[in-house]
Parts: C-alpha cells; structure tokens; sequence
C-alpha cells in the first residue's frame, strides 16, 4: 500500500499564462501539506492575475502614457500575504499613478485590504488590540503588532462614522409598522491627551425597534433593530442622522404612533423630533425613575408601593407621601429628595407606561432597553476594561461597535458623499428638489451690539429664515 500520494495542478489564467504545481501528500501530516498546496496556488493565482491584469491596463487603458518603471509591493489578505510587481506611470497631469493598486483597492501604504482590515476591526470590538493582533497573526500567517490593529480601526473605524453622518437617500424603508419604538441614551468615556484638555466624552446611541420576540424566561429580543451611535455632533445633526436612517429602514407613512424612551435629558428627549410621525408619546425610562426615587428616599419609606402607585396613577398619586420627606434628613438628603421630587414634577407627563395611557392600540410593548442595549454595545468594550481613549479612537471604536454585524459579514457598503446643494431634506420624510431660484445679494452696515434683545435681532433673524416672515 502507498503511504504517499502525488498530485499535479495546472492552472491556466485568462488562456494566457500556464502554471504548474507538484506536490506529495502524506497521510500523516495531511493538513500541513494540504495547506502548503493551497499556499502555492494562492500565490501563483494571486501574481498571475494581477500581471494580467497590470498588461491589460498597458494594452489598452494606458496607451499614451509614459512609464516611469516598476515597483514591487506586498498586502496581507484574509488567506495570506501576496507580492506583486507593477507598473507605474506619468498621468496627463504630471502625477505618479499605480492603476493596478487603486484596481485592488489598496490605499496609499496600506498592507492589508479591506477585508482583513474588517475582520480585524471585527475581532478588535470583541477583544482588546493585543489578543486581536495574536488572532489575526494566527489566520493570516503574517506578524500583526497591536499598533496595527490600532491603526486598522481608526481607518475603518473614522470611515464608518463618516458614513452614518452622511448617509442620506432618496428610497424609503420596507418595514411597516403601525406602532415603533424608539430610545436615546448617551455614555461618557475617559480620554487621553485631548487636546482641549477634556477628560471624558460622550458617545450618543439610539435604537428604534417594532416589537419584542420573547426567548426564554425573562429574556426578550428586539426585533427590526436598528442602532445608531454618533460623536461631537449636534443636537440638529443627531436628529437629521437617525431621521436619514429611520427613512432608510422603515416605511415611516405606516406608523400610527412612534413611542419615544429616554432619561428626560434635553437632547435625549429630541432625538427622534425630525422623524415625522404625527403622534409621539414620550416615556421617561423606568430605570431612571426607580434609581432616582432609591437615591432619595430608600431609608426612610418602602418603595414597592411607591413603584406601583407611580406607574399605575402618576405623580400626583405619590406627591402627597414623597413631599413630607423633603424636610427630614441631613442637607444633602433633603437637597437630594428635593432634585428627585422636581425631577419627577418635571417629567410627570412621560411617567406612565403606555398600557396605562388608554392608547387606541391592542399590544404595546414597554420601553427600557436602552441602559442594557448602550451596555452591552459601548460599555462592555469601552468602559469596563479600564480604557482610556484618543478622541478619534473612540469616535472610531463606537462606530465598529455600532456595525459589529456588517463587518463580520463584510457587507456594509462604503459610498463617497457629497453636500447636496439642490435637495432640502424635510422634516417630514420626504425629499424634494428645490428648483433654480435667483438669490439677491446686499449689504448692510455692521452693528456693533450682538445681543438678542436688540431690536433689529428679529429683523435679521426674519431675513435669514424667511419662512418667518409674514
């Protein structure tokens, strides 16, 4: 019996260049050779197609244009690292251009490709840089150090964040709904060398989901999720971001009623205000309420009927036995009782659950799952660890966790946005184009007082958003 098998590959690439592979298989170390076998022909496969296609590119697109010479380069793929040698030519413009490279899509000294610059990204939301580097060096059998992963993150990382502030289109969503659930939270995390000298950032998140699947027990799943984080922008760029990706997933002129969660915060409370949907109930987290009224009054009343008078009646129900409470106690317990009274006061509209609100719907689901969802999204990965971060590696790090799904899958599409000069995006999920107008130009003399309270402070104000004027 043989203890030895051979085997031969051809490989023909474009009817042009032939290659051929010999090689021993031994049943013992089956795996290694087999690995070396397909080592030679992603080598051979990989450099034939690429001198191919650096002739094609001489043969017809680059007729005319003068060659400086060759150059050699190597990238590390998923299934290994590859050499090439191409060409490289004088562009009508007098620049160095490498067609064969802006083909494959490698940037400017980048040594790995996309997909490998993902995977890492992917790896890295899930682990720490070190661990990541020791993972991706074992798949790829090319050395990684963590600077690199670092690097890969923020490359993908700041792109990725680009995108979601830009993303705009012109399709609407597919999934009806009758009822959607949205909710916004923000979360602080520790910096490091920041330039203005700050040290913390908040990282803004949202999700928006139609229903909930139960698991098992106690535990339920969100369905139709979408997830949004975002950082340093605006109150009015956030509500634009999650307005362009709500329009982009649902069919927004099938909601009845959007439910909107949150821990009462100014730009919290406005996050989904651009969404369109005419009727929004508002409902302030049960997690906020419950750790508000335990910080204040847990030593000195049991809260279980609290609980449940407050969320059966409202505040006015449990006014009456909370007020006493706030002249007993040292200062700083009744300063404490008194913020958690005006913070229950202020938001006594949004207290009740939605069962309790008489809403013309049959099943409605209840909200709080932001705390857990920002946990396991941000938190886990950027707080728990004792990480301290670069502004733009937490800007980066957020968005990789925010598409942990599509990186892993290699499915998230990267475009190149540009300022639409001649689309107004409206409020009401609809885009239209503006037509041609004549826009006037003048001028006026510089004032000196900048105050609001100034007389011609609504004159301008009127000039500039003309819609005001009457």
């Amino acid at each position: 019996m043989t203890r030895t098998v051979s085997i031969s590959i051809t490989l023909e690439i474009a009817g042009k260049s032939k290659d051929v592979i010999h090689a021993e298989i031994h049943p013992d170390q089956i795996g290694e050779n087999l690995k070396k076998v397909t080592d030679q022909v992603f080598r051979s496969v990989g450099t034939g197609v690429i001198t191919y296609l650096d002739e094609e590119i001489r043969e017809h697109e680059a007729n005319g244009l003068k060659v400086l010479g060759t150059e050699s380069r190597e990238f590390t793929t998923i299934a290994g690292k590859l050499s090439y040698t191409r060409r490289i030519y004088r562009s009508k413009e007098g620049k160095r251009i490498k067609p064969v490279d802006e083909l494959l899509g490698l940037e400017k000294y980048s040594r790995r490709d996309k997909n490998l610059q993902e995977m890492n990204c992917a790896l890295a939301g899930r682990s720490n840089y070190r661990e990541t580097a020791a993972i991706s060096t074992m798949i790829t059998q090319k050395y990684i150090s963590p600077a690199t992963i670092s690097r890969d993150v923020k490359r993908v990382g700041l792109r990725l964040a680009e995108s979601d502030k830009n993303f705009y289109t012109e399709e609407k969503g597919t999934l009806k709904a009758n009822v959607l659930y949205g909710e916004s939270d923000g979360i602080f995390v520790r910096l490091q060398k920041d330039k203005a000298g700050k040290k913390a950032a908040e990282i803004r998140a949202a999700i928006t989901y139609t229903d909930k699947k139960w698991l098992s027990g106690n535990r339920k799943k969100l369905t139709n999720k979408m997830t949004l984080t975002a950082m340093d922008v605006s109150s009015l760029q956030w509500q634009e971001m999650v307005r362009n990706h709500m329009f982009a997933k649902y069919d927004l002129s099938t909601v009845k009623l959007m439910a909107v969660g949150g821990d009462g915060g100014s730009w919290v409370g406005s996050t989904f205000n651009l969404c369109g949907v005419s009727h929004i109930e508002r409902v302030l987290d049960p997690f906020h309420i419950k750790r508000a009224i335990r910080s204040a009054f847990s030593d000195a009343i049991d809260l279980s009927p609290v609980y449940d008078t407050l969320f059966h009646h409202g505040f006015s129900a449990v006014s009456d036995t909370l007020t006493p409470l706030v002249k007993k106690g040292k200062p700083s317990i009744r300063s404490a009782r008194l913020n958690c009274l005006r913070y229950l006061e202020n938001h006594q509209n949004e207290i009740l659950p939605l069962s309790e609100r008489g809403l013309p719907f049959d099943r409605l689901c209840s909200l709080g799952c932001m705390e857990s969802n920002i946990g396991k999204t941000i938190a886990l990965r950027m707080k728990t660890r004792g990480c301290s971060w670069s502004r733009s590696g937490a800007q980066a790090m957020s968005a990789i966790l925010c598409h942990l799904p599509e990186l892993f899958d290699h499915s998230f599409h990267y475009c190149d946005f540009k300022i639409l000069n001649d689309i107004i995006i409206s409020s009401h999920r609809r885009r239209h184009p503006q037509p041609q107008l004549q826009v006037h130009i003048a001028s006026f003399p510089i004032v000196s007082s900048g105050k609001a309270s100034a007389p011609y402070y609504s004159l301008f104000k009127g000039i500039i958003n003309g819609s005001e004027l009457p």
